[in-house]
C-alpha cells in the first residue's frame, strides 16, 4: 500500500473567482488534516500565481501541478479556418492524443477529485460538458474517481442518457436537495448523497483576528458599519440587454446608501479572471452611471474593492459587513458563512436549491433570469423590498442565517470525511 497518497483535483484552475477557489482550499485544508499530511495534492491550476495562490490560502507547500504531458495532438496551421470535413481527417490523432492526456493523469494520481460547482451542467456549453462527462467516464474505470459540492444537470437531449451512463462509477455528493432528487429519480444514479457546497465551511485565516483588523483597516471599514454589494460579468446570463444591467445596479448602489445614511457601502469585484467574465468592467460601467445621475451622497461613500485578494480576504469583508446584495453566489455563501444575511439575484436553479432551500431563506433570493425583469429598474425595486425586510426583522434573519449556516457546514464536512475515509482505504 501506497504511504503517501496522490491526490489530483481537477476544476481548480483559476483562483481568481474566489468562489471556486474557496472550495478548492476548505478541501485540500480538511483532507490534509483528515488524512494526517500523508498525501500530495495535484491540481490543474492555470498558472504559477495561480498554484502559489494555492499555497498562501492553505499554508501548504504539499500542492503541485502535475508534469507536463507531452505528445498530445497539435492543431496544423490555419486550424480556424480549415473546412470542416477536412478537420475530420485528424479526428483519429485527436482521440489518440485525448486517451494519453488522460492516461498521463492516471499514472500520476491514486485518486481524481472534480471539485464542486455547476460545471456537470449545460449552461456553460452543452458540447463541452458532453465531452467532461466522457472523461470521467474513462478515470472512473481506472481509479477512484470523487464529485464533491456538485449541482448536476439539468441535461437535454442525448446527453440525459449519456449523464446516467458516464457517472454510474463515481462517487458523487450533492451540494443540495434538488440536485440530488435529479441525480436519482431522473438520473437513475445510485452513487449519490446529498451534501452542502464545501464554500460553507471555514477558511484558514479567516478567523485570524489580526487578519480582519488588517483588512478592515486597508479598506477603511469598520465591521458591522457597511453594507456590501457584488456585481457580476455575466451580465448576458440575467439579460440581453447589458445596459439594463447596469442602470439597475447603479439604483441598487443608490437603494443601499438610502437605508445606511452614514455607512460606507463596498462595491467588490468577486471574479477577476477570466477577462471575458470578470466583473471590474460591469462596476466601473455601473460607476459611471452614478456620476452620470450625480448621485453624490453613494459616490462619497462608496468603497470600491476590485483589487487581487485572497479567497479569504475577500470573505472577510462580505462577512464583516451588516449584509450584503450579490450576483455571485459564493458571495453570498461567504456573507451566510460569516452569520450575516445576503440577497442574491438569481439565473439558475443553483440558487434555489443551495440558498434558497439549503438555508431555508427563500425571500432572500430573487429570480433574476430574463430580460424582461430588468426593464424599468424592476430588479432593483425588487433588491430595495428585500432589503427593507432584512432591515425589519435583522435579528430574526440573521438567527436564521447562522442555523442555516450551521447546518450545512455539518453536511459540508462531513462529505469531505467520507472521501477521506475512502482515500485511505485506495491501495
Amino acid at each position: 500500500m501506497r504511504q503517501t497518497k496522490r491526490i489530483h483535483i481537477s476544476h481548480i484552475p483559476n483562483t481568481f473567482n474566489y468562489g471556486s477557489a474557496m472550495m478548492a482550499i476548505v478541501l485540500i485544508h480538511r483532507l490534509e488534516g483528515l488524512l494526517e499530511g500523508k498525501v500530495e495534492f495535484y491540481t490543474d491550476a492555470n498558472t504559477p500565481e495561480d498554484l502559489d495562490r494555492l499555497r498562501a490560502s492553505t499554508g501548504l507547500s504539499n500542492i503541485h501541478v502535475l508534469p507536463p504531458f507531452k505528445g498530445g495532438f497539435t492543431r496544423p496551421p490555419k486550424w480556424e479556418t480549415m473546412p470542416r470535413w477536412r478537420k475530420y481527417f485528424y479526428a483519429p490523432a485527436m482521440l489518440r492524443g485525448w486517451k494519453k492526456k488522460q492516461d498521463h493523469l492516471i499514472k500520476n494520481s491514486d485518486v481524481e477529485i472534480l471539485l464542486g460547482g455547476d460545471d456537470l451542467s449545460e449552461y456553460y456549453g452543452k458540447r463541452s460538458t458532453a465531452f467532461e462527462l466522457g472523461r470521467l467516464r474513462y478515470i472512473s474505470r481506472r481509479i477512484p474517481l470523487f464529485l464533491p459540492g456538485q449541482t448536476i444537470g439539468p441535461f437535454t437531449s442525448y446527453r440525459k442518457k449519456w449523464a446516467s451512463f458516464c457517472l454510474n462509477r463515481t462517487k458523487i455528493f450533492t451540494r443540495d436537495d434538488p440536485a440530488w432528487d435529479y441525480c436519482v429519480n431522473e438520473l437513475g444514479l445510485k452513487n449519490v448523497a446529498s451534501s452542502r457546497d464545501l464554500a460553507f465551511l471555514d477558511l484558514p485565516f479567516q478567523n485570524d483576528e489580526n487578519e480582519r483588523r488588517r483588512i478592515m483597516s486597508k479598506y477603511g471599514l469598520v465591521p458591522g458599519g457597511y453594507v456590501t454589494v457584488v456585481g457580476s460579468g455575466l451580465t448576458a446570463h440575467y439579460t440581453s440587454h447589458r445596459e439594463d444591467f447596469i442602470n439597475n445596479f447603479s439604483e441598487i448602489l443608490n437603494i443601499a446608501a438610502g437605508n445606511e445614511e452614514e455607512g460606507k457601502i463596498v462595491f467588490l469585484a468577486h471574479v477577476l479572471r477570466p477577462e471575458h467574465g470578470e466583473d471590474r468592467p460591469v462596476m466601473k460601467d455601473v460607476i459611471v452611471a452614478l456620476k452620470a445621475r450625480n448621485l453624490e451622497n453613494v459616490l462619497r461613500r462608496l468603497v470600491v474593492i476590485k483589487d487581487e485578494l485572497l479567497p479569504y480576504e475577500a470573505r472577510l469583508i462580505l462577512g464583516n459587513g451588516r449584509w450584503t446584495v450579490t450576483g455571485r453566489m459564493h458571495a453570498a455563501i461567504s456573507t451566510f458563512q460569516m452569520g450575516k444575511p445576503a440577497i442574491s439575484l438569481s439565473y439558475s436553479e443553483k440558487y434555489d436549491g443551495v440558498l434558497a432551500k439549503g438555508m431555508d431563506l427563500p425571500e432572500l433570493v430573487v429570480g433574476a433570469q430574463g430580460s424582461k425583469k430588468w426593464e424599468g429598474l424592476k430588479i432593483s425595486r425588487e433588491v430595495g423590498e428585500r432589503i427593507g425586510l432584512v432591515e425589519s426583522k435583522y435579528d430574526e434573519i440573521t438567527e436564521r442565517v447562522e442555523k442555516g449556516s450551521a447546518r450545512c457546514r455539518d453536511l459540508a464536512f462531513e462529505q469531505i470525511e467520507k472521501i477521506a475515509s475512502a482515500i485511505s482505504r485506495v491501495k
